[in-house]
């Protein structure tokens, strides 16, 4: 599936700056996401598309003081954040049948 390995840049004193592949982080027997491009469009103005297993899955958005400003449980393959205000916002979305869980940062401008 298209963005399932994500890269992160790492940055050493010995070697500099190397790009190295991070599929997920596993958390127990839970699966953590770490590829953004899962999530599209980011920046957003309004609805972003996420990936068809996580339909009907929880949600969460917050603040970056953790404060939740909108969960919901999806019904679709998109969330619609044009509700909230512009600024940068945490997403995560779990799907408990799969235990698997995307954590992304989204702007909305």
């Amino acid at each position: 599936e298209v963005g399932e390995n994500p890269f992160v840049w790492v940055w050493s004193p010995g070697t500099g700056v190397q790009m190295a592949e991070v599929p997920y982080f596993s958390l127990g027997n839970e699966r953590l996401s770490v590829n953004n491009n899962l999530i599209y469009p980011n920046p957003t103005t309004g609805k972003i598309i996420i990936p068809n297993r996580f339909i009907n899955a929880s949600y969460s958005v917050e603040l970056a003081d953790s404060k939740v400003v909108l969960a919901s449980t999806t019904k679709r393959n998109f969330i619609d954040l044009s509700p909230l205000s512009n600024g940068i916002y945490f997403l995560t979305i779990t799907n408990e049948n799969l235990d698997e869980t995307i954590r992304t940062k989204i702007i909305k401008n």
